[in-house]
């Protein structure tokens, strides 16, 4: 699959496996370029209809645990959280948005059960968010450079985030 003109970001396949997410755009623009998510059927490689929303690089993506939500995160600074329809040929329909991350937001989880989402950002911080209720629960620091990765550990509320200060951390 050729998913992208610029740099492909990102990827993450839906929990049954069943499409693929890809973002895009160039790494680190913020130059009013809109950022790309491009959606897959896995075992055909068709294109799907994807959402749209950010007006800048989307650097990270993950599917909610039930495939039915995909949140995004960018350049603009934002996380953005996408229902995605059970019918392939619908399009996904914009949720909401959590905001509050100063530059980048380069990694985006959902807990197991859906309830948080966790992102991390080229501001060296990791945030929690409370879905249901659209708000941050905490902010977390502990890299020293920006936290460029971010993946759940398994069914755990456990994650690990990687940081341009060569660190990978357990929170």
């Amino acid at each position: 699959i050729k998913a992208h003109a610029r740099t492909c970001c990102a990827v993450a396949f839906s929990p049954d496996g069943g499409r693929l997410a890809s973002s895009g755009g160039d790494a680190w623009a913020d130059d009013g370029r809109p950022g790309v998510v491009r959606l897959w059927d896995a075992s055909t490689g068709r294109e799907l209809p994807a959402p749209r929303g950010h007006p800048a690089s989307v650097l990270g993506l993950a599917f909610s645990r039930d495939g039915r939500r995909l949140a995004t995160c960018g350049a603009d600074k934002f996380v953005k959280v996408f229902e995605v329809p059970a019918k392939a040929g619908e399009a996904p329909k914009f949720v909401k948005s959590f905001e509050g991350h100063t530059h980048h937001v380069m990694g985006v989880g959902w807990t197991p059960d859906g309830k948080k989402i966790a992102s991390c950002g080229a501001d060296n911080f990791v945030k929690v968010w409370d879905y249901e209720k659209g708000e941050k629960l905490r902010d977390m620091q502990g890299h020293q450079k920006q936290v460029t990765s971010l993946v759940f550990v398994g069914k755990t509320p456990q994650f690990v985030t990687g940081s341009g200060d060569a660190s990978v951390r357990m929170w």
